[in-house]
């Protein structure tokens, strides 16, 4: 049981949120409502990043590889996290990119996945399905 908590207190979770910058063409600040799917996709992309950069990779299999990465399955541990180490450098970098802000240091925030939705005809307080939350991460 301590392991599948350990797992899943590692995992990000991005949920509503109020009060971040005006979104796009509109004087919407919050998602509460209608960026469930939004979030939903920007929760396994960024489960997807963190797998692809900082694990899992077997002991024996490690040595094969051509890049740096850990020997075993990394996890964010806030409690005895070491700040400096680079993997916690990559994590913090990763989660950034999901900050919600329409700034270009965070290209998978709200603000740039709405950005995008317009393509799609959408538009902030818009409801996204799956498909065009897919489609917007392609």
């Amino acid at each position: 049981m301590e392991s599948f908590k350990r797992h899943f207190h590692s995992l990000v979770w991005c949920t509503y949120r109020r009060q971040f910058p005006t979104l796009q063409d509109s004087s919407l600040t919050t998602d509460c409502g209608w960026g469930c799917m939004l979030r939903s996709g920007q929760m396994m992309v960024a489960q997807a990043l963190i797998r692809r950069f900082l694990g899992p990779v077997t002991p024996s299999s490690h040595l094969n590889l051509t890049f740096s990465r850990v020997a075993v399955e990394w996890r964010h541990d806030k409690r005895g996290t070491d700040v400096d180490s680079p993997e916690e450098h990559v994590h913090r970098k990763i989660i950034r990119w999901f900050g919600d802000s329409p700034s270009p240091h965070c290209p998978l925030s709200l603000h740039n996945l709405v950005h995008l939705g317009h393509k799609l005809g959408k538009r902030a307080g818009d409801w996204y399905g799956p498909a065009s939350v897919a489609y917007i991460f392609k």
